[in-house]
């Protein structure tokens, strides 16, 4: 039996992640704990503020609107899609800021579960 390599693109792996986004109700854990803190340190390190207060997301381990929204203001400041999925384009960004490359393939692994 020969094994077929499948290589997904950027746009497969956007895809897979609007898919998953879409049919779960709420995402939580490590990933997305370490997701949301990378984003507080970008916005306290560019300095991004609301009304004169710092922009923050709550670290509080759960996909919901606001850590959607907070990554959508990453995206648009970064020159990315701001579409709130954390795809490749978004995980290099933030790589380049000092994310944890383990921490960028944890987060691949733990989408790759949820099929």
């Amino acid at each position: 039996m020969t094994k077929k390599i499948i290589r997904l693109t950027e746009s497969d792996l956007t895809n897979l992640v609007r898919r998953v986004l879409k049919e779960q109700n709420q995402l939580s854990g490590q990933e997305v704990f370490e997701l949301q803190t990378a984003l507080n340190d970008y916005f306290k390190m560019k300095k991004v503020g609301v009304n004169g207060k710092l922009f923050q997301v709550p670290v509080d381990s759960q996909w919901g609107p606001t850590t959607v929204n907070a990554l959508k203001k990453f995206q648009t400041l970064e020159k990315i899609n701001p579409d709130g999925i954390p795809g490749p384009d978004t995980y290099t960004a933030l790589h380049k800021l000092g994310l944890d490359q383990d921490i960028i393939d944890k987060a691949v692994a733990w989408i790759s579960k949820l099929f």
